[in-house]
């Protein structure tokens, strides 16, 4: 397994961990990715929840 692959189980099983459910193993990839690129980890959050938000309150 290479190192990015490890990192990706170790997300994933977190996430499983913390029941953190609404995130798949891709997300979390990419959401990594992002971090690895500069993206404040806080911001991204903020952005995942409002869009969540908005997802959730447009299929009511």
């Amino acid at each position: 397994m290479t190192d990015a692959m490890d990192t990706n189980a170790l997300l994933a099983e977190l996430a499983r961990i913390l029941n953190v459910t609404d995130i798949d193993a891709s997300t979390l990839q990419l959401c990594t990715k992002l971090i690895d690129q500069g993206v404040d980890p806080k911001k991204l959050a903020s952005a995942i929840k409002n869009i969540k938000n908005e997802t959730q309150s447009v299929a009511r």
